[in-house]
């Protein structure tokens, strides 16, 4: 995490990094939102690990609600969500990819009903309906595991589920400047080749404090 921090601040000229480890037993949902405010951050870097783990401890830290406040506000500038592997699984819809490869076991949250849709529910970054499926190999059957999942998914969702597959060298990238506007996104290849453009339905902004999530 540090060496990653570095990266970024030398990268993109940053005057200060803060790591914040959202399983920290002493740190309450209050303290990390007073950290993050202190921070006014322009970007929230959130990486890889285990998905039901980072979903978790998203939700048990307060962390939903820092992404809300920070990266999605009302008014006011926002900053830039980024995620990497499960932090990309996270931002969508759901995190049911995660399901999906078995390279991650639910069991290390052993107390939380995966089932339900309320512990499945993602950030909703990417635009309603979006989900995400990082590390996607056409040539190990990524294709066809995503595409009967994909199928099985829209069936339960009445047609209204995307899955967006992503390769170690692409990045989705989605932009919207007010909520009755629709959202743009974008695949950038890593030799920095535009690979999709598309409209895709509005990112509603977040609840009022105090809200479910």
């Amino acid at each position: 995490a540090e060496e990653k921090a570095d990266e970024f601040k030398v990268g993109l000229e940053l005057d200060a990094v803060q790591i914040l480890e959202l399983d920290d037993p002493a740190m309450s949902p209050a303290q990390l939102q007073s950290c993050v405010d202190a921070l006014e951050p322009n970007l929230v870097w959130v990486g890889g690990g285990n998905t039901f783990y980072l979903r978790h401890w998203m939700r048990q830290s307060g962390f939903d609600r820092v992404v809300e406040r920070t990266c999605t506000p009302e008014d006011g500038p926002a900053a830039i969500y980024v995620g990497a592997s499960a932090g990309a699984i996270c931002a969508g819809s759901s995190i049911e990819p995660a399901f999906w490869k078995g390279w991650d076991s639910p069991s290390v949250v052993p107390d939380v009903d995966w089932s339900s849709e309320r512990a499945t529910r993602g950030l909703g970054l990417g635009g309603a309906g979006v989900h995400f499926f990082p590390h996607f190999d056409a040539g190990s059957g990524h294709a066809e595991l995503v595409e009967t999942s994909r199928s099985r998914m829209q069936g339960n969702s009445g047609g209204t589920s995307e899955v967006v597959t992503l390769r170690d060298d692409q990045a989705f990238v989605w932009t919207q400047v007010r909520d009755d506007q629709a959202g743009r996104s974008f695949i950038f290849h890593r030799d920095g080749a535009l690979g999709r453009l598309r409209n895709v339905k509005p990112l509603p902004f977040p609840t009022p404090r105090g809200g479910t999530t």
